[in-house]
């Protein structure tokens, strides 16, 4: 988190960066686990079919998740990155900012550390693009895991 950027701002940026990561995840996540309480699919196109219908589970599930977890250990970790690169290296801070970002992704082992590396990885690039945050941003960026939701709920509303 950048000296510029308000506890407010910031806030907001994370609000952001979890309706982006969601969706990204969650069809990750159902690439790796497509069906997680059935056997696995013979073939490729019928395993895809089973990673895209797990998908808006994985998002119902994991948002909050995602919310409220990511953001607010985000928001430690850019503090402590910031500042123990005032204190060391201050070209460190992304590197200092990925280890607890994925530090604190270990909390429920690989599934949790996915999250919490593509929530870290939608979150740099949104910091360093400064994309001013505002209420359309957000707006847009809930449309935006709406949107997924309901496309990959389309899938499985035409599959029958």
């Amino acid at each position: 988190m950048t000296s510029k950027r308000t506890v407010s701002q910031a806030l907001l940026g994370k609000m952001v960066t979890a309706a982006i990561a969601t969706p990204v995840y969650s069809f990750l996540l159902g690439l790796l686990m497509s069906n997680p309480f059935g056997e696995r699919a013979a073939y490729w196109q019928a395993y895809l079919a089973d990673a895209i219908e797990i998908t808006p589970v994985y998002m119902m599930y994991s948002f909050l998740v995602i919310l409220v977890y990511g953001g607010l250990t985000s928001l430690l970790s850019d503090f402590l990155a910031t500042t123990l690169a005032s204190y060391t290296i201050k070209r460190g801070e992304p590197l200092y900012a990925a280890v607890f970002h994925l530090g604190f992704g270990l909390i429920l082992w690989w599934i949790s550390l996915l999250a919490a590396s593509v929530y870290f990885l939608v979150d740099r690039v949104i910091v360093a693009n400064q994309f001013p945050v505002n209420a359309r941003k957000i707006l847009l960026s809930f449309l935006i895991l709406i949107g997924s939701w309901l496309l990959f709920m389309s899938f499985i509303w035409i599959r029958g």
